[in-house]
């Protein structure tokens, strides 16, 4: 889970060094990008039983047999 509120220290291009409290959606995006610089995409977040949830899901939809409320189209 991802926090409310966060302390970001970062440098502009001036290299002058700021520090600022980011909360809401705009805590949430930086903390979104951090993970990035990391090399962390958001499947890491996932916990193994959702990942093969998602992953049966997903080979439902390929096999063109997923329902919807709307039109859908199979493309190979």
């Amino acid at each position: 889970k991802r926090g409310d509120k966060i302390r970001v220290k970062y440098m502009d291009e001036n290299f002058v060094e700021h520090e600022e409290e980011v909360e809401g959606y705009l805590a949430r995006v930086m903390q979104h990008e951090f993970d990035h610089l990391d090399g962390k995409m958001f499947i890491d977040h996932i916990s193994p039983l959702r990942k093969q949830m998602i992953k049966g899901k997903l080979n439902t939809m390929l096999k063109g047999k997923a329902r919807s409320s709307y039109k859908m189209k199979q493309v190979k």
